[in-house]
């Protein structure tokens, strides 16, 4: 993906992408800070008192990787981040700037109501993030359903061994939905008819 296929995907010009942003990495850099600070749904979580802290980080997750604008965003960076380990790289610099600490605060009420054993919340949202934002992510590795599902499955093997139940059916089921969106902005051009029968044709999602 070139600069000029972003522009596009924006409905902006060349000349107005290059006016704000040097490079694909500065504008990713733009682009994830967005993702993660810029979502409405982060504060109606964290304002939820029916929820506990573990709750509340897997509502995070799931509406991460449903609400709409998020999926837009991925999916546009879902086709560049395979070509570019310089992307990948500012990507997860945002993550580590971004979902960590939001991450963490939801640990840390999880490790006082008791829905999470951990004891250090910094840690285990260094864990987290490195295991949902680079191991089960479609925008770093490309995978099959089956080789997705044993990552997650592992994934909730081994948080649930340091006190951290994050991953439930209701989780699970977001991120194959995420997935599928994700192969279908890469393999797809057109319609989402053309674009299931792609995903049905390599035995995907």
């Amino acid at each position: 993906m070139t600069l000029q296929d972003i522009a596009d995907a924006c409905g902006l010009t060349r000349g107005a992408i290059y006016h704000h942003f040097k490079g694909k990495v500065e504008m990713i850099d733009a682009v994830t800070d967005y993702m993660f600070n810029a979502a409405t749904f982060y504060q109606d979580i964290k304002v939820d008192a029916s929820l506990n802290g573990l709750e509340k980080l897997r509502r995070l997750f799931v509406a991460s990787m449903t609400d709409d604008e998020h999926i837009k965003m991925y999916a546009m960076l879902s086709q560049t981040f395979y070509k570019s380990p310089k992307l990948v790289s500012a990507y997860l610099l945002d993550c580590q700037n971004s979902v960590i600490p939001i991450t963490q605060e939801y640990i840390e009420e999880g490790i006082a109501d008791g829905s999470i054993k951990g004891d250090s919340s910094e840690y285990l949202a260094e864990i987290v993030m490195v295991f949902t934002n680079l191991w089960l992510s479609p925008l770093v590795f490309k995978t099959t359903k089956e080789k997705l599902l044993l990552r997650v499955k592992y994934t909730k093997i081994m948080l649930e061994s340091i006190g951290l139940p994050l991953i439930n059916d209701e989780v699970i089921l977001a991120i194959e939905q995420f997935y599928k969106q994700c192969l279908c902005a890469t393999n797809c051009n057109s319609s989402s008819d053309r674009c299931n029968r792609a995903v049905g044709q390599k035995n995907l999602l």
